[in-house]
């Protein structure tokens, strides 16, 4: 009897030896298992807060007003020169470029008599209300381009900008179409050649336009 006890007692002895390591076994699999995927959740959390960082602006901006804002404008500006071109006598099918001068001042390039576009040129220089329409367009319609092209890239493609994001101030009083053409020239001419912003297109603006259409 005593050496079966002993016997029994060793098989008992070896049988639970044998369950905890197989129970050990799984656990380390079990435990090797989930590290992988805390550290999948991990990188997700900080990609995700690197693509949408918390300190940037979220406003909305007014892009139904900043359009309107520039079709006044260019309706003001058409219909000064369709005006003009009837005062003088100048078809009103005639294509014109309207641009700023080295000197600022506006020049017509057009297929007209000298003297008629001389008159017309001056007329329009001496008049404060075209100017003005004029000098609002050649820096709001570049910028207006500018921010429609990178909200239509943002919203089909969830695509970020961080100049775009530079030029939106936080406040949103102070993201009027006004506020935003003004940082718009001021990083422009701060950035390189190559850096996708043509630095001198408000000196080139040029209002193109048919005074019948």
């Amino acid at each position: 009897m005593g050496l079966f006890g002993t016997s029994a007692s060793s098989s008992a002895a070896s049988q639970s030896a044998d369950q905890a390591k197989v129970a050990g076994k799984k656990a380390a699999q079990g435990a090797g298992k989930v590290a992988p995927q805390e550290r999948i959740l991990s990188d997700d959390d900080v990609t995700l807060s690197a693509q949408r960082p918390a300190d940037a602006p979220k406003v909305n901006l007014a892009l139904k007003d900043y359009k309107h804002s520039v079709a006044q404008d260019v309706a003001f500006v058409r219909d000064t020169l369709r005006h003009k071109l009837s005062e003088y006598n100048v078809p009103l099918d005639t294509r014109m470029g309207i641009s700023k001068g080295l000197t600022g001042r506006v020049e017509i390039d057009a297929q007209m008599p000298d003297e008629a576009r001389n008159r017309i040129e001056q007329d329009l220089n001496q008049s404060q209300a075209f100017k003005g329409a004029f000098e609002r367009l050649s820096v709001n319609q570049p910028t207006l381009d500018y921010v429609d092209n990178v909200t239509k890239l943002s919203q089909a493609y969830g695509i970020r900008n961080n100049l775009f994001d530079s030029l939106i101030s936080r406040d949103g009083e102070f993201n009027g179409l006004q506020d935003i053409a003004h940082r718009y020239q001021s990083v422009r001419q701060t950035l390189p050649e190559n850096a996708g912003m043509d630095q001198s297109a408000e000196a080139r603006y040029q209002f193109s336009v048919n005074a019948r259409a």
